[in-house]
């Protein structure tokens, strides 16, 4: 049986003012709050939460943690950082697709950081890989106006100070991969399955190629020999 919500009054207080999600201003910007830290801990649908922290309407969409898509990379120390993510499909009123970054430490503390989105666009489907004191964000289904059916895009946060860039690569590069396996191996994050663009046109069709991208060089090459074979 589910424990019933009850939030703090803290939260009630800071409901009308974070229940809907926010962009960040800055690279990173600390958007921590209460409401968020709640809907985080208890991971209540918006709809759930209105009805126990609002007043008046419900605003749509509502911000929360129960997502699609959103990507989850543990940490040496023991923290885990989350990225992304979108609610529901498009048709939904709380559909809305992230470009957050949330970090838990293993005694339940949260952090959690926005970004502008001509920094880093909204995120979903990607794939999120730990180098060393960064992780390369890579790919990702997105809105379609922040989709470049060219490429892939590659982001590379900083675990220092928790910004983020644009990697601009090189090479021979897969046609807007999302929903993908990645692994790092030898100095490279290679890229399996998921979906990608067929090349020469816009059909979505699954992706059959494995691909490497390099963090030396930054290129791309596609793997002729699959995995398993090599």
């Amino acid at each position: 049986m589910k424990k019933p919500l009850n939030p703090p009054a803290t939260v009630v207080r800071q409901f009308a003012q974070w229940q809907t999600p926010k962009r960040g201003a800055c690279n990173p910007d600390d958007m921590t709050n209460d409401v968020w830290s709640w809907l985080i801990e208890t991971m209540a649908p918006p709809h759930a939460a209105h009805k126990v922290a609002g007043q008046g309407d419900q605003p749509s969409p509502g911000w929360n943690f129960c997502r699609m898509g959103q990507s989850e990379t543990e940490l040496p120390d023991g923290r885990i950082v989350y990225i992304g993510g979108e609610h529901e499909d498009w048709y939904d009123p709380d559909f809305y697709v992230y470009n957050d970054v949330v970090i838990r430490w293993p005694d339940g503390t949260v952090k959690i950081f926005g970004y502008p989105t001509d920094v880093f666009p909204p995120a979903d489907f990607h794939c999120a890989t730990l180098c060393g004191d960064e992780i390369v964000i890579i790919g990702g289904l997105r809105y379609a106006e922040y989709r470049d059916y060219a490429t892939t895009f590659v982001y590379r946060l900083r675990l220092s100070d928790l910004s983020i860039e644009r990697v601009e690569t090189c090479g021979d590069a897969p046609l807007w991969l999302y929903n993908h396996d990645a692994k790092l191996r030898d100095g490279r994050i290679i890229c399996t399955g998921g979906e990608a663009i067929d090349d020469g046109s816009e059909y979505i069709v699954e992706n059959l190629t494995t691909w490497a991208f390099d963090l030396s060089t930054l290129a791309w090459e596609p793997l002729s020999t699959p995995l398993h074979q090599r």
